[in-house]
């Protein structure tokens, strides 16, 4: 099995030293995205910094993915948010 650039980062997991780096610097990632992106202060509501990092990195992480396997029919900015709206039921118009 060939190996990717998502399973060597996956498989650092395996190594405690390597792991445990990547777990910390994920979450502060997530953190830094949540406080960032949309304003949402860690320290202050660590639970909604919490959901609101883990969505916005699974976007990130499905897009930049997307767009390596192929980015011509990869989403737009107008996409992602038309795909939003059509999910929480807001009017496209």
């Amino acid at each position: 099995m060939p190996c990717t650039k998502a399973s060597r980062a996956t498989s650092s997991t395996d190594s405690p030293r390597r792991g445990g780096s990547l777990a910390e610097k994920q979450l502060e990632g997530r953190d830094g995205l949540a406080e960032g992106m949309f304003g949402v202060d860690p320290k202050g509501d660590p639970e909604k910094a919490r959901v609101v990092g883990q969505f916005t990195q699974a976007l990130l992480a499905g897009v930049m993915v997307q767009w390596m396997v192929d980015p011509e029919t990869a989403p737009s900015a107008q996409d992602l948010t038309d795909g939003l709206r059509a999910i929480i039921g807001d009017d496209l118009a």
